[in-house]
């Protein structure tokens, strides 16, 4: 159930955009992997494994989009919320 949120209330208050937030952890992992190589799966499962992962984050991010626009809410993180969605 969406609940209405005051424009008083609507400010981003983040210090960095959110897509940064999901790179920096990446290219932080990238780093710590060329510096200290550690490969606890080899093969080809490791690519396997991979690609589940990243599809796994492709759905998760589509759900939320979907159930953010179901709720009549911009789901991109620039723009003023008009709704905070609690469940779905």
């Amino acid at each position: 159930m969406p609940s209405e949120l005051p424009p008083e209330q609507d400010r981003r208050g983040i210090p960095i955009p959110p897509p940064l937030l999901f790179v920096l952890p990446i290219l932080a992992s990238l780093a710590l992997e060329w510096f200290v190589p550690t490969s606890f799966v080899h093969g080809a499962f490791r690519w396997i494994l991979g690609a589940l992962l990243v599809f796994a984050g492709i759905a998760l991010t589509v759900g939320g989009f979907i159930t953010q626009k179901r709720a009549g809410t911009d789901p991109i993180p620039f723009n003023p919320s008009t709704r905070i969605v609690v469940h779905g």
